[in-house]
């Protein structure tokens, strides 16, 4: 029976590194360490990782290699890594997921001022407008109270309503259309060295401008 890991025999390794592995790597060293301090003090020279290798974080990425517990050398040391190019297909989808997410993070500030419970009346109000703004003699219940509490004439509110959606549909239009230029410019980027550079150098304009709230 393997006796249990003690805290004397972690001072011993002197040697934080080993704190810093996952479960699935820690407890092979542990099990060895475990066993007597005669060996917590030999392998305790060697459990140290490389210094991780310098790399280029935008086309490449960093992973650390599988541990052997049986080959702890000083020239093999228990942790070590390997720097992998990350693939195009990748480089791709990330850059589509940075221009999607801001996309999606743009769009929200169009309703950010209003509850989720006016959003869903949208509709409503739109179709409501159309009605007292034109010809149509139909009802429009939601257009009548609102005006009322709010204090104005109903053809006021409904102007409002529709200049407010007029100015969300152009705003709207203008993101959706932004996205999709992105979009394309990602597709055609070619699967060569300067990819990546390509990819980063794709970004949203700073040109738009948000419709007033009424």
């Amino acid at each position: 029976m393997i006796p249990t890991l003690k805290s004397e025999h972690l001072t011993l390794l002197g040697n934080p590194t080993l704190t810093n592995l996952d479960e699935t790597e820690r407890a092979p060293l542990q099990t060895i360490i475990a066993r007597g301090q005669t060996y917590a003090v030999t392998f305790g020279v060697y459990l140290c990782a490389d210094n991780p290798p310098e790399y280029d974080p935008v086309t490449q990425r960093i992973v650390r290699n599988p541990i052997d517990q049986w080959k702890f050398t000083k020239t093999n040391p228990a942790v070590t890594y390997t720097v992998i190019n990350i693939p195009f297909d990748e480089l791709r989808d990330a850059a589509l997921d940075r221009i999607n997410g801001e996309y999606q993070m743009r769009t929200a500030v169009l309703a950010a001022d209003y509850p989720e419970d006016e959003q869903k009346s949208w509709p409503v109000q739109i179709a409501e407008a159309a009605i007292v703004l034109g010809a149509d003699d139909q009802p429009t219940p939601w257009i009548d109270n609102a005006a009322v509490a709010r204090g104005i004439a109903r053809e006021t509110l409904a102007a409002l309503i529709t200049a407010q959606d007029t100015a969300y549909r152009a705003y709207h239009g203008q993101l959706t259309g932004i996205r999709q230029a992105l979009r394309d410019q990602v597709y055609a980027v070619p699967d060569d060295e300067h990819a990546a550079a390509a990819f980063a150098a794709i970004v949203w304009p700073e040109t738009e401008t948000e419709p007033e709230t009424t």
